[in-house]
């Protein structure tokens, strides 16, 4: 039972290091964009989560990355939370930028 505890402990403070590494690092995704700043298709949660590994190193589930119900379809800065652990819902922002 103490083993399990303390193997939960670390894997819980861990989640918590990889979440400070991504709140404090800036997500940009690219995406093509046409006339009035609006985009081609839309960003979903894939997107983000590989834009979270390359700039933190950090692999990152896309199915833990939520970026809300509306898809995203504007350049610009939007809110997205990813669950690296069970107790562990990190909350950032990422930004959509012109490629």
């Amino acid at each position: 039972m103490r083993q399990k505890a303390h193997r939960e402990a670390k894997e819980r403070d861990e989640a918590t290091a990889l979440g400070k590494k991504v709140t404090e690092a800036k997500i940009v995704v690219g995406a093509k964009v046409g006339e009035e700043g609006k985009i081609f298709g839309s960003v979903n949660n894939i997107q983000v989560a590989d834009a979270i590994k390359a700039v933190t190193k950090v692999a990152v589930d896309r199915k833990k990355v939520d970026i809300g119900k509306e898809p995203i379809k504007t350049v610009g800065v939007f809110p997205a939370k990813v669950r690296l652990h069970k107790d562990v819902l990190i909350e950032f922002e990422f930004e959509v930028a012109a490629e």
